[in-house]
């Protein structure tokens, strides 16, 4: 489809009484890379890694500076790295569709180093690779800004290192959500007003997973949670 674009690049230097064009939007800049040795190999990559030809155009589209990663210079990288984390090739085209994102960022400096602090704090293999498939918006955030800060607050807040597991294992955007915002109000009316233990907190990790609720509300969607039947509108899910 991208070869039957009627414009080029060429086309566009070759216009008569040029003038300064504004900077590129990053969605414009796919114009100015050659089908055949940039677009055509970067489609096939991503078909290889289990992105279904259906939804290339829609990931580029959600971040346009794909187009410009180079396949052995960036892209490879990325996918090794999730390699091996032990996720298959089709599951590593699922990442992707859930965060298109993932791919701009640093190996070396963001993704190895937040894979590394959850391995640290307990995460198995096989609860990293869950945090990946599920929630890979999570591996991108920075460590010390971000994901230790929260790790310490649940700490302080009283959760144990086997809690504080089972809550970043459950849900693992426990650790990416606002403290003063989210956190903090969920887990003072769960135990001043509910009577309930940060136990159950642990146990039913769900419970950071919605929007912010009170009174006789709240009280629904943790019954809701217990009971397993999340899909009640009691629940509603965070913004």
């Amino acid at each position: 489809m991208i070869s039957s674009f009627p414009w080029s690049s060429a086309s566009v230097r070759s216009a008569k009484n040029p003038r300064k064009w504004p900077p590129q939007s990053p969605s414009s800049r796919i114009l100015s890379h050659s089908v055949e040795e940039k677009l055509c190999p970067l489609l096939a990559f991503f078909q290889t890694i289990g992105v279904p030809e259906k939804q290339l155009g829609k990931i580029i589209l959600l971040n346009p500076r794909l187009i410009s990663y180079g396949i052995e210079s960036k892209l490879t990288e990325t996918v090794e790295f999730l390699a091996g984390l032990r996720l298959a090739r089709g599951m590593i085209g699922k990442v992707l569709m859930k965060d298109p994102f993932i791919m701009g960022y640093s190996v070396s400096q963001r993704l190895r180093p937040t894979a590394e602090f959850f391995k640290s704090i307990g995460l198995t293999v096989p609860n990293l690779r869950s945090v990946v498939m599920n929630f890979p918006e999570v591996l991108c955030r920075d460590v010390e800004k971000i994901l230790r800060q929260n790790l310490e607050y649940l700490q302080g807040r009283g959760f144990s290192d086997r809690q504080t597991v089972a809550l970043v294992t459950g849900y693992p955007p426990v650790l990416i959500k606002s403290v003063r915002n989210s956190l903090e109000p969920r887990i003072r009316f769960l135990i001043e007003v509910m009577g309930r233990s940060l136990d159950e907190a642990a146990e039913y990790p769900d419970f950071f997973r919605h929007g912010r609720i009170s009174g006789v509300a709240f009280r629904r969607c943790w019954i809701a949670i217990r009971s397993n039947s999340l899909r009640s509108s009691a629940c509603p899910d965070a913004s």
